[in-house]
């Protein structure tokens, strides 16, 4: 539980970060940056895995779950 629960966090975090691009407030190229080292770890075997139990964590969030789950599509 305390996996997921650290992992949930960090997703938080990915969340927001998207939010503050999708909305203007980050500059693109900071946010080209930061989306490789996202996509790294959405693809990594740990989250994806932990993934399918926390999807429904971002329910209120479509646009980051739909991202996410491109991601995972991706690979």
């Amino acid at each position: 539980e305390g996996l997921s629960i650290a992992i949930l966090r960090y997703l938080n975090l990915c969340s927001e970060e998207y939010y503050l691009w999708r909305m203007g407030y980050l500059a693109n190229d900071i946010w080209e940056i930061w989306e490789k080292e996202l996509e790294r770890i959405l693809n990594s075997p740990l989250v994806v895995r932990e993934w399918a139990d926390l999807r429904d964590e971002f329910f209120s969030y479509p646009e980051f779950r739909n991202y996410v789950e491109d991601i995972h599509e991706k690979n």
